[in-house]
């Protein structure tokens, strides 16, 4: 007998999703997200590289310590604050005046994006079936790596680096709103 989804359930996949691919935003943002960082705000490769580095390492910082006690951290807050935390500092990235002020913005950001993976993952593999799930998110961050490529040299044709970190950060934001609404609480 097929059991049949609700609504609700059906919301909450999309959320888990939409999650992946913000959390996973970096995977397929990353020769870009260089080549901003590299060919308009005219790092080296090296100082580039460090910032996105300690993007990086935000994220597993904050998997760290989130992971381990996914079974009793509140998920659809955390998720939400998580992407909230990381569109803020994408956002603020458009502004930063500085090297520094960009390093520690790219450290927050992750941390944000680590923190919120992680409840998104976790919540993945309590769904009722995780294998099913974590394909579909791979396709969708798939989806969203096209949409990346295409629009990301665009927008910073047009805008500058400024306008890739805004298009970031639009992105994760509509995803924060979405995990507000209907992301998986139990």
């Amino acid at each position: 007998m097929k059991k049949t989804t609700t609504v609700r359930e059906r919301l909450s996949s999309a959320a888990l999703l939409a999650g992946h691919c913000a959390g996973m935003l970096d995977l397929v943002a990353l020769p870009i997200w260089m080549g901003a960082l590299i060919g308009r705000l005219q790092l080296d490769p090296q100082r580039a590289g460090a910032l996105v580095t300690l993007f990086l390492a935000g994220q597993v910082v904050s998997s760290l310590f989130c992971a381990p006690r996914f079974n009793r951290l509140p998920k659809r807050p955390l998720a939400t604050l998580g992407f909230l935390v990381a569109a803020a500092a994408f956002a603020a990235m458009t502004l930063a005046p500085a090297y520094p002020v960009l390093a520690l913005l790219h450290l927050i950001g992750g941390v944000g994006a680590g923190c919120a993976l992680s409840v998104t993952h976790g919540s993945i593999g309590r769904a009722a079936n995780p294998h099913r799930l974590f394909a579909l998110a791979q396709l969708s961050l798939s989806m969203l790596g096209i949409v990346v490529m295409g629009a990301g040299p665009k927008a910073i044709e047009i805008g500058g680096a400024s306008a890739f970190f805004a298009l970031l950060a639009g992105f994760i934001a509509c995803v924060a709103v979405l995990a507000g609404l209907t992301f998986p609480n139990d």
